[in-house]
C-alpha cells in the first residue's frame, strides 16, 4: 500500500511538472525568424529585443556585395560626454546577432531627420542616406547635415550646408568623399536650396 502511495505521488507530481512546462511554453513569445525582417514592424521589434529597446530605426538588407542581409541601426547618442548619432551595422548569425561596424559619433540628431535605405548607381547594394532635415533650422539661419554611408567600404560621405549672414547658403563637402556622391549629395540639397553654392572650408555655427 506505501508503494503504491508513493508511486501515485510521484504520478502527479510529473504531470503538474508537464501541465507547468506546457503553460511556460505557451506564454513564451514566438521568437522572430529571419524571413519576417523584411517586415518593417517586425524588424523593429527585433532589434528593440535583441540588441537596444531605446531603437526606433533599422534596416534590413545588403549592404555589401556578398549576398548575406544584415541589419542597420541609428542610434541617437546624448549624454554629458558625447551628443550626436551613429549607425550599426549586425550580422546575423543563427541565432546570435554581431555587431561588426559602427560609424564614429557623427553630427545630428534623428529627431526630424530623413534616414532612407537606398541603392546608389555603380553600387550593387545599399547604402544609407541621412539628412537632419530641419532640426538644426531657426528663423535666423542654421545648419543642415547630409551622410550617405557605404557600409561595404566603411565610408561615411559628408555635405554641411550652413544658412548665415556671413555664408549665406554654403555647401560644404569633404574631400574624401566619392565624387559621386558629392555630386548627389549637391543634387539634394538643390532642390530646396537653389541657390546654394559649394565652399572650400567647413564651419561650425555657435
Amino acid at each position: 500500500m506505501l508503494l503504491r502511495n508513493k508511486a501515485k505521488r510521484v504520478i502527479i507530481l510529473f504531470a503538474v511538472i508537464t501541465v507547468g512546462i506546457n503553460i511556460s511554453c505557451d506564454n513564451d513569445p514566438e521568437p522572430i525568424s529571419v524571413a519576417e525582417l523584411s517586415d518593417q514592424s517586425r524588424l523593429i521589434e527585433f532589434v528593440q529585443k535583441e540588441i537596444n529597446p531605446k531603437l526606433e530605426h533599422a534596416f534590413y538588407g545588403r549592404f555589401g556585395i556578398d549576398t548575406t542581409k544584415k541589419i542597420i541601426v541609428a542610434e541617437e547618442i546624448s549624454n554629458p560626454k558625447e551628443w550626436g548619432i551613429k549607425f550599426q551595422l549586425y550580422e546575423l548569425d543563427e541565432d546570435t546577432v554581431k555587431k561588426v561596424y559602427e560609424t564614429a559619433l557623427l553630427e545630428g540628431s534623428l529627431q526630424e531627420s530623413q534616414i532612407l535605405k537606398t541603392k546608389f548607381p555603380g553600387k550593387k547594394y545599399n547604402v544609407i542616406y541621412y539628412n537632419s532635415g530641419s532640426f538644426f533650422m531657426g528663423s535666423g539661419g542654421g545648419e543642415v547635415f547630409a551622410y550617405l554611408i557605404d557600409f561595404e567600404k566603411r565610408r561615411v560621405n559628408y555635405g554641411h550646408l550652413v544658412l548665415s549672414r556671413q555664408i549665406y547658403m554654403g555647401l560644404f563637402l569633404s574631400p574624401s568623399n566619392e565624387r559621386e556622391v558629392s555630386d548627389f549629395i549637391t543634387s539634394e540639397f538643390k532642390r530646396d536650396y537653389p541657390r546654394l553654392k559649394v565652399i572650400q572650408k567647413d564651419y561650425e555655427l555657435e
